[in-house]
């Protein structure tokens, strides 16, 4: 759509004309100064009067002042502000709608419900407010940082299941952490599990069934389902290889849908900077529909009065780090139009040093909330085991070098 942000050089206006940017809008700045603006990406109208012509535009957004005007012809909605809006607040991926006026939001959160209400159909007033983001004690090694925490909301859910293979199985899940599994015509049989919610009625699940790694994206809303079963390669013990299956979810009273979750490309091209810790961001570059790339360029300083634990996780991962040049193969899954599911798996790396990498990463990104939710699978130090992983992202349009460097593999 066409937007223009009224006010996009005001902090609050840089937020939400970047929200939209990022949602694949054609993003009009409208602004006293375009000095003030972070992007390049904008069409640009500057005056001292903040004047433009409203009729060339799908709706308009005036961010201004922290009550945010969304007007769309003649209708007009407005995003009420909480008592607390934070600007360093970090940015959580989710809100809560309110009668009245909420205690707390971050910014990033609030610009997030600015777009999310400017797509609504219907004219209102909405409150807002969220959590705000837990404490993270400095004396934690850095990696616990973005180690997710299996979500709540599962429990009694069944879903019977059928894979393009031919597998037909269901699942019910007895707690938020424990699900039976039974493959038709046999026993059920139960697993520990880890689950998180990456989109409205969308499901990520990962479980162990042996040494194998079984993830599960479910679906509800399409009522598809894809799976990925990964293991460990019998003669090379640190490289994992899986598998993806595509299916649906059979409900009652629901004819079984034919479409199925697909291979993309559209994520091709794209870079996003995933922030791993205060002092680690890791950008991703989908760089062929067949190979990822990252870098570290985006290190933080460390600073001086950190913990030791955080100085030794970032120098560590500089050591690491730093001089390779990673690209490796990768598959992007389009679940729905702002979710996909990226399976990378550590092969280059592996091939080069046996004993290094091999692991496997499969990782759901929603492109709306720009927080991704997934899962590493690896041997480790003894018997393979997996993780979940959950951390925030923006969307990265600076040169970078690994974007059109030759691959030296």
């Amino acid at each position: 759509m066409k937007i223009a942000v009224v006010g996009a050089d005001t902090r609050l206006g840089k937020r939400i004309a970047k929200e939209a940017y990022h949602r694949r809008n054609n993003v009009t700045a409208v602004v006293r100064d375009a000095s003030l603006l972070d992007s390049v990406k904008y069409t640009v109208v500057e005056n001292d009067l903040y004047e433009f012509d409203p009729v060339q535009f799908d709706f308009w957004i005036d961010a201004r002042e922290e009550k945010i005007r969304i007007v769309r012809g003649e209708n007009e909605s407005v995003l009420m502000p909480p008592k607390e809006l934070d600007p360093d607040g970090r940015r959580l991926g989710v809100y809560t709608s309110e009668p009245e006026q909420g205690d707390y939001i971050g910014e990033e959160d609030f610009a997030l419900a600015a777009l999310d209400l400017a797509e609504c159909d219907e004219p209102k007033t909405l409150f807002v407010s969220s959590d705000r983001a837990p404490e993270l004690p400095e004396e934690e090694n850095g990696r616990r940082r973005y180690v997710a925490f299996s979500q709540k909301g599962i429990t009694g859910k069944v879903y019977h299941i059928i894979l393009d293979s031919l597998v037909e199985y269901v699942v019910h899940f007895i707690d938020d952490d424990t699900l039976l599994l039974a493959e038709q015509g046999k026993a059920f049989t139960e697993y520990s599990c880890k689950c998180l919610s990456c989109d409205d009625g969308v499901w990520f699940v990962a479980f162990m069934r042996g040494e194998e790694c079984v993830t599960m994206i479910l679906d509800e809303e399409q009522q598809l389902v894809t799976v990925v079963y990964a293991n460990l390669m019998p003669k090379r013990t640190q490289l994992v290889q899986h598998r993806i299956l595509f299916g649906a979810i059979m409900m009652p009273n629901h004819e079984t849908p034919f479409a199925r979750h697909a291979f993309t490309d559209e994520l091709v091209g794209e870079k996003i900077t995933w922030h791993y810790s205060p002092y680690v961001n890791i950008t991703h570059c989908y760089y062929t529909e067949c190979y990822m790339r990252n870098s570290l360029r985006s290190m933080r300083p460390v600073p001086e009065d950190a913990s030791p634990e955080a100085k030794f996780d970032a120098e560590d991962r500089i050591r690491r780090w730093a001089n390779i040049f990673f690209e490796e193969p990768a598959e992007y899954i389009r679940i729905n139009p702002h979710l996909y599911l990226v399976c990378m798996r550590e092969a280059t790396r592996n091939r080069i040093d046996p004993l290094q990498g091999g692991g496997d990463m499969v990782f759901a990104i929603n492109t709306r909330r720009m927080r991704d939710y997934g899962r590493g699978f690896h041997r480790g130090q003894g018997a393979p085991n997996f993780g979940l992983i959950s951390v925030s992202g923006d969307w990265d349009d600076l040169p970078d070098p690994m974007d059109t460097a030759a691959s030296p593999y």
